[in-house]
């Protein structure tokens, strides 16, 4: 996001004010805006996966490509609802649907195990058509890709395949060992590198004199060690100063974490250890941190505390058990639970 951020006056919320317009207002991962700039000029657009952490800008960078591929439109995104029967629900689930004149956009990680024959119907009304535009094909950002069930994966792939004339996909990775090998060796991978602290103190400074907010060194480095260097949160902690007028930033994803790892280890005792593990995770996803996020804090904190080593073995095969469950389930908070639990057991 560069010093002179296009804003937008009708919006209150600061994240939406600053979105980035153009490849040049994104000041680092600089890389990536040149590989993608080299794909714009191609006639034949490639199937791409962009991988990197949450809040790296890999969306917004999709949406900035097919702004310059295409036209400016892509912005004006609406919303679809589409119903789907299935044999085995009694209520149809329904699938909500990004689109604009150039490409549709999709999230199907809140379906579990039913990811896959969504999507294979979503495919099934919207390749079938012919695409708008004169644009050669239709165009799907799948967004959390990596969080789809092997099924779905090993679905797509097939797809790629068949479906190679008409469609091109975008898919949004965040943690790329949970994406099958047949799909990377379809794409063109391009990695996002998440941006530095200076990279999130120019930012949010360059947005704080804009909006006329006043903030101490503390703030700046408060907004800036609670971001875990995504853009977005550490937006939105400004925002929060902003409409709150509170110096105090009452979310405090690491002081959460702390807790839990307390609890954990046993370091603060008491009876309602298992209300408090409850507590401090909803606090933690209510607060834009993903489930795969907080499992990953967590186990580097019991890691980096752990004083036996002995252990180490027993937390890496509960972590991975509840990888996969936390992966293939749409129930999060139970499984975060149970990992809370399962390493307290550990330490008891």
């Amino acid at each position: 996001m560069s010093q002179q951020c296009i804003k937008y006056e009708q919006s209150k919320i600061l994240i939406d004010k600053y979105k980035p317009q153009d490849f040049k207002d994104i000041k680092y991962s600089c890389a990536t805006n040149e590989q993608l700039q080299s794909l714009i000029t191609k006639n034949n657009m490639p199937h791409i996966i962009l991988k990197g952490f949450r809040g790296c800008g890999k969306k917004t960078r999709s949406l900035l490509f097919l702004k310059e591929k295409y036209n400016h439109t892509v912005f004006n995104l609406n919303t679809l609802n589409m119903e789907f029967k299935l044999i085995n629900k009694k209520n149809p689930i329904v699938l909500t649907v990004l689109y604009s004149p150039f490409h549709y956009q999709i999230n199907l990680s809140q379906y579990g195990v039913y990811d896959r024959i969504i999507l294979e119907l979503f495919l099934k009304e919207i390749i079938n058509f012919k695409p708008i535009n004169n644009i050669p094909y239709k165009i799907i950002i799948i967004e959390d890709a990596d969080t789809l069930s092997i099924e779905a994966q090993q679905s797509l792939r097939r797809t790629l395949e068949t479906k190679i004339q008409t469609t091109r996909f975008i898919f949004i990775v965040n943690y790329e060992y949970f994406f099958i090998e047949a799909l990377y060796s379809r794409c063109i991978v391009i990695p996002v590198v998440s941006p530095g602290k200076m990279d999130i103190f120019n930012i949010i400074n360059n947005i704080a004199k804009e909006e006329n907010i006043t903030l101490t060194n503390k703030q700046y480095n408060d907004i800036i060690n609670n971001s875990n260097n995504n853009i977005n949160t550490a937006i939105t902690i400004l925002n929060n100063y902003q409409t709150t007028n509170n110096i105090h930033y009452i979310t405090d994803n690491n002081l959460y974490l702390s807790k839990l790892a307390n609890i954990i280890l046993n370091i603060d005792k008491h009876l309602n250890d298992l209300n408090d593990i409850r507590i401090y995770l909803n606090k933690l996803l209510i607060n834009t941190m993903t489930d795969i996020e907080i499992m990953k804090h967590i186990f580097k904190l019991i890691l980096k505390l752990n004083k036996d080593n002995n252990k180490i073995y027993k937390i890496i095969s509960i972590s991975s058990k509840i990888d996969i469950l936390l992966k293939n389930g749409n129930k999060s908070i139970y499984y975060l639970e149970l990992y809370c639990v399962k390493l307290t057991q550990l330490f008891i």
